[in-house]
């Protein structure tokens, strides 16, 4: 279906709290890289969830989202190469991760943006566990920075 994908399942975006953050991503010719050691430079994506269950994702500099997902293959020959897989088929202004329940209350997620056309559903999973990874990473670092702070987190020396 156009402008939406086809529901997934996705433990990482279930574990982003509500709140906003900023993520780094890196970039090869103005397209984000997942999976890829190759870069020349690197984005700022902005992952904000709100109480409703809806996770948008956007570039901080507002330029176009396009993803690709890198994939290692190793033909017959015995050499590596790289695959590259756009997740979109057209640049986006915003990614929406929705959250819905099923009729049997199981929690699914669908990912929705004016003009979204999704050519490998796999593709998109790949970057929505990215996201969801780095974004709870991200929160986690946070929350520990802020009650080191408040001095709520002590260290104790546990050499002996």
């Amino acid at each position: 279906m156009k402008n939406e994908s086809l529901p997934f399942l996705s433990s990482s975006l279930d574990r982003v709290q509500p709140g906003c953050v900023d993520i780094g991503a890196p970039l090869l010719n103005n397209v984000i890289q997942i999976h890829a050691s190759e870069q020349d430079g690197k984005a700022r994506l902005v992952v904000s969830r709100d109480t409703n269950d809806v996770i948008e994702v956007f570039r901080q500099d507002e330029q176009l989202l396009q993803v690709e997902i890198v994939e290692l293959l190793q033909p017959e020959q015995g050499q590596l190469m790289g695959a590259r897989k756009n997740i979109f088929l057209e640049p986006l202004a915003r990614l929406f991760f929705m959250n819905v329940s099923t009729e049997h209350s199981k929690s699914i997620w669908v990912a929705t943006a004016p003009r979204l056309e999704i050519p490998n559903l796999a593709a998109l999973q790949a970057f929505a566990a990215v996201i969801g990874v780095n974004s709870r990473n991200k929160q986690n670092r946070i929350a520990f920075a802020q009650k080191k702070a408040l001095g709520h987190l002590s260290v104790a020396n546990t050499s002996l």
